[in-house]
């Protein structure tokens, strides 16, 4: 059987190459060595999103949770699968968690105003990126899916004077120009998925694995072998 530090080292080889696959696999033998590690989970979970593997990613989520409750980060990227399983009452209840811990927070209460108006909330959603902007002014982000709120609405005057707000900020913005566009060219039609893309890389977890140091030193240890070898 391969030792714990050799699937380690296989799985940054790996993952290196961007062979999410197979950094997946010796991730995943890892854990049946230390299932109590709950980077290796975090990590596996990254993975699986990486793979398209959603389903497989909340598990990982899930699992790595039970054993850093505390994590918001950790909370955030488990909200993430949810969103991708079009699970919007659990994505809501954990980002709804970590805003009550992060009031402040602004990503989880970007994720959340999504999730509302994804539920076709408007109500709910609106006042969060109103004060999402209040604390970021010009957000690229925030002000795209402010638009789309509003395009979905059917305030396509609204959703065009965002955008063009948004165009004298960041003249160089290509999804404002492209929405701007397919708004001014459709009159209100309804727009493809595929205009609002953008919105989707900020919802991406952290790509690559992420290892806890042990013992202030080593961020490699292999259960079985005491202390491990350091890098």
């Amino acid at each position: 059987m391969k030792t714990f530090n050799t699937l380690l080292d296989q799985a940054d080889f790996h993952f290196a190459r961007r062979e999410w696959a197979a950094a997946r696999d010796a991730v995943r033998s890892a854990i049946e060595q230390a299932p109590e590690q709950a980077v290796l989970w975090d990590t596996l979970g990254n993975l699986h999103y990486l793979l398209g593997e959603f389903a497989e990613a909340r598990t990982a989520f899930v699992a790595a949770a039970r054993h850093r409750p505390d994590d918001c980060d950790l909370l955030i990227r488990l909200a993430i699968a949810h969103r991708e399983l079009g699970e919007f009452a659990a994505e809501e209840a954990v980002l709804g968690e970590v805003c009550r811990r992060q009031p402040q927070g602004f990503f989880a209460h970007f994720l959340l105003a999504d999730c509302y108006r994804d539920q076709g909330r408007s109500r709910d959603a609106a006042p969060l990126y109103h004060a999402l902007l209040a604390q970021r002014p010009g957000h690229a982000g925030v002000m795209l899916s402010l638009a789309k709120l509003l395009h979905n609405d059917g305030d396509t005057l609204g959703a065009q004077a965002v955008l063009e707000r948004l165009l004298e900020l960041e003249p160089g913005n290509v999804l404002a120009r492209e929405n701007l566009s397919a708004i001014a060219g459709r009159r209100g039609a309804g727009m493809s998925r595929e205009r609002w893309q953008g919105e989707r890389v900020l919802r991406r977890p952290p790509q690559r694995p992420r290892r806890r140091r042990t013992h202030g030193r080593n961020d490699r240890q292999d259960p079985s072998h005491g202390e491990g070898r350091g890098r």
